[in-house]
This record gives C-alpha cells, structure tokens and sequence, in this order.
C-alpha cells in the first residue's frame, strides 16, 4: 500500500513506511487529502497529479471561507462544542486557520512525492498564498492558563465522593504530578503501572517516544493528603473495581464504568471541575494540568534539567514556551527585582 492510497482510504495493513510517521499525523494528513481532493472533483479539477495553481486556488478558497465564517456570530451551541470531539461533518464545514492550512498543504506534498510525482506545494505561487494567508488571517494562538496548585487544589475540592468524582480526582492529581497529555492520560491501562507505596508508570508511547521506547515516570506518596496523586488513584481503582484495561473510564448516569475516556473528556472533566470550584474554566483546558505542573515547578526554582525530567521534555526550548505562556515567571522576575507584589 502506498502512502497515497493511505491517505485517501481505511488502512488495511501493517505498513513500515508509513509506521515512520505518528498515528495522529497520518490522521490529520489523510482528513486533510480528502478535504483537497473533495474541492478538486467540485471544481473540476486534478488532485493528483494537481498543478501548483489548483494547490493556490484551494488554500485561497479554504482562507476566504475561514474569513466568511468568521462574520458569523458563534451561537452558545457552538461555543459548548469547543471542547467536545468534533463529528466528520462539522470537521468537512468548518473554518480553516493558517496553522491547519499548512497541514494540508504538508498531506498534499506527501501524496505527490509517495505516488512519484512532483511536489507542487514547492513552488513559489503555493509558498507565496500560504504567506499571504498567515499575514492576514493569522493570530497568536489562544493561550489557555496552566493550574497553579492552588487552582488545583479547588479542582480537588470540588469532586466528590461518588465514582465519578474519585475518577475525576485521581485523573487531574496524576495528570498533574506526571505532567501528562491528554492522550498519555487516556491511554493509561492498569498494565501500564505499579502502586506499592509509590506510583510507576510507564507511557508505552508518547509524543516524543513515537518508536515505543517506553517512559517511566515515579511520583511519590504525598504527605498532603487531599493532593496525594497515588492515594487518590488506589481510591478510585478500588472503587470502580478496575483491574485490567483501561484506567480512566466513562460513567453511565446509573454509576455503571465504562470505555475508555478520549483525550476531549479529559478537557471536559477540567472545565466542568473548574466551573463547579468557581474558577474561569474557559482559560483553562486538559492542556493546563502539563502546562500548570511545568510553570509551578518553575517557580519553585527547579532546574529546567529537572522539570524536562518529569515533563519528558527532549527541547528545553519547548519547554521555556510552556512556561512563559503563562507570564508568571516573568511577573515572578519582575516582583523579586522590584520590591515585590501588591497584596
């Protein structure tokens, strides 16, 4: 199987070529082929092999339809959504940013080059309209606020003891302390860990470990109780009667355990937790655990070194971004610098 034919239908088979390329980036890729070759047969025109102009004349209709959309007051409805799993057709109507503009552009090159044919993103016209699009079109990403230990703590607070409220505990106390994604939270199975006094968990894959390494992460038992990452995970294992699988899980209106949560549940359950603490939960998303954990742990003075160490961190880079996302540690600087913050 070619990575062309990967790209426009249902894999079928193990393919080593392909396997070099991370799941989610051959996703996106293979939405972002469809979405292309879609606008081509509407217009009449070749996807493959496509002139540079057709590639120019789709990322300009994609950037003016963006703009159109942008006229559109959001209804409520819309804006609840934000945080929800979006269906394929919401994903085939709506807007396109920049940043999503040169993914396609990155599946269509990839499409060329796999079937043989010359890569038409190269030249200068495509270069030339995806510039143009990003000065016009293109704003600072929205940044949501990381959890300050005290944000964390009124997340705590505000679970309760019922199942869902143990689950939601131990998920944000270990996505915290072991500044995980969203993804490495869900992906968690009971296989993957080891309480016996301490928390060892071992991410079988992870953002930077795409070939399957595998990354152990150790948090301790907490003298603070109500943030204690390994006695809330015990609390909640027992109580759903979790033995096997998967760690963090659904929860019927009848208090029945179910599948596996998603990533977008994750960023639920943060907002939903912050809204009930009576915190902005619309600065806040799943995200804000990893990002909170990394810009506290900054704060407290630790060495980059050893906040990559928890982090998984290959770029220290990447990293310092996390952390002055946030502006604390500047405001932090400045306040050392200056006398000190108003009270």
């Amino acid at each position: 199987m070619t990575e062309t034919t990967a790209l426009t239908t249902r894999p079928t088979a193990a393919d080593y070529a392909r396997a070099s390329r991370a799941q989610n980036t051959m996703l996106a890729y293979r939405f972002a082929w469809r979405s292309f070759a879609k606008w081509c047969e509407a217009e009449g025109r070749l996807a493959l092999p496509a002139d540079p102009l057709t590639v120019a004349d789709y990322l300009a209709f994609a950037a003016q339809a963006r703009k159109d959309s942008q006229a559109r007051k959001p209804s409520q409805a819309h804006k609840d959504n934000e945080a929800r799993k979006p269906s394929q057709a919401h994903k085939d109507n709506e807007a396109r940013k920049p940043s999503t503009l040169a993914v396609h552009v990155a599946a269509i090159a990839a499409a060329h080059k796999a079937a043989g044919h010359p890569d038409p993103t190269a030249d200068e016209h495509v270069k030339a309209t995806l510039a143009g699009i990003r000065r016009r079109h293109g704003k600072p990403p929205v940044q949501r606020e990381p959890l300050t230990l005290n944000d964390l703590r009124a997340l705590v607070r505000a679970c309760g003891d019922d199942l869902a409220g143990l689950r939601d505990r131990a998920l944000l106390l270990v996505g915290f302390a072991a500044a995980l994604r969203r993804s490495e939270i869900v992906a968690l199975d009971v296989e993957h860990i080891r309480l016996n006094g301490v928390l060892r968990i071992t991410l079988t894959r992870s953002k930077t470990d795409q070939e399957g390494q595998g990354i152990t992460k150790t948090i301790p038992r907490l003298a603070d109780q109500e943030l204690c990452p390994v006695c809330a995970l015990r609390a909640w294992l027992d109580a759903a009667g979790i033995r096997s699988g998967a760690i963090f899980r659904s929860i019927s209106r009848w208090g029945k355990v179910g599948r596996r949560l998603s990533p977008y549940d994750v960023a639920r359950i943060v907002k939903r937790r912050a809204e009930a603490a009576g915190l902005d939960a619309d600065m806040l998303a799943g995200h804000s655990l990893r990002a909170g954990f990394a810009t506290v742990a900054a704060l407290a003075g630790l060495d980059p070194i050893a906040i990559a160490e928890v982090t998984g961190h290959r770029n220290l880079n990447t990293l310092r971004k996390y952390i002055r996302a946030a502006g604390r540690v500047q405001a932090d600087a400045i306040s050392r610098v200056m006398g000190g913050q108003a009270g």
